[in-house]
């Protein structure tokens, strides 16, 4: 009694890849994700402060 036979590989089909990588980038996008990363980062930080003075004036 022998093993079954392997099954055959799969074979990479084309124009399956994730192409969103694929695409060249405008110029300046790197920089304006990270301008609105930190301005998100500035709103949410001003609102964390503005709500911890309001918190210490209610004690």
């Amino acid at each position: 009694m022998s093993a079954p036979p392997t099954p055959p590989a799969e074979k990479k089909k084309k124009g399956k890849e994730n192409f969103w990588f694929l695409l060249p980038r405008p110029q300046g996008a790197d920089e304006a994700r990270r301008l609105v990363l930190a301005r998100i980062v500035l709103v949410k930080s001003s609102d964390f402060i503005q709500d911890t003075q309001l918190l210490k004036t209610r004690i």
